[in-house]
């Protein structure tokens, strides 16, 4: 794994600042990184089954923070004409000004992968408690397209 993985316990940072987020694309083998992030985030539970060690370049954003800790990931899936934003995960324990500029960063990051690949709209589900993700994309141009409940179903 190349990718530093934050701790479990999350140390309080007296810190009002915090630096940018390195956005860069995940590694093959940074599988069990992106599942760690999913999980940490609180809104992501397990599948059994899935195979995190398989290669997941390049269809991962992962998010670092200046020590080289990863705090975030997003699936970013582009596609002529529609591309597709799945699967963000930010802990939930980071503090929320550090939240915020993670979330800002993957999302920009994730349109502009996907318009770079022929994306001419980008689609992502955000759950209805996610406001502050919501006001972000709407102040970006963003607009509710359609609800829904998302379902998995295995390959």
């Amino acid at each position: 794994m190349s990718a530093t993985v934050a701790p479990t316990s999350p140390s309080v940072s007296t810190q009002r600042h915090h630096a940018r987020p390195l956005i860069r694309l995940a590694k093959a083998n940074e599988g069990p990184v992106v599942e760690w992030l999913l999980l940490e985030s609180g809104r992501h539970g397990t599948v059994d089954g899935i195979d995190w060690t398989q290669s997941i370049a390049p269809y991962w954003l992962i998010a670092e923070d200046e020590d080289g800790v990863a705090v975030g990931c997003l699936q970013v899936n582009p596609g002529k004409p529609l591309g597709r934003l799945d699967w963000m995960g930010v802990p939930a324990y980071l503090p929320r000004r550090q939240k915020a500029l993670i979330v800002r960063d993957l999302l920009l990051t994730g349109i502009a992968t996907c318009r770079a690949q022929g994306s001419q709209i980008v689609a992502g589900m955000i759950d209805d408690t996610l406001t502050d993700y919501q006001r972000l994309l709407v102040r970006r141009g963003g607009q509710a397209w359609s609800k829904g409940t998302m379902y998995v179903v295995r390959a």
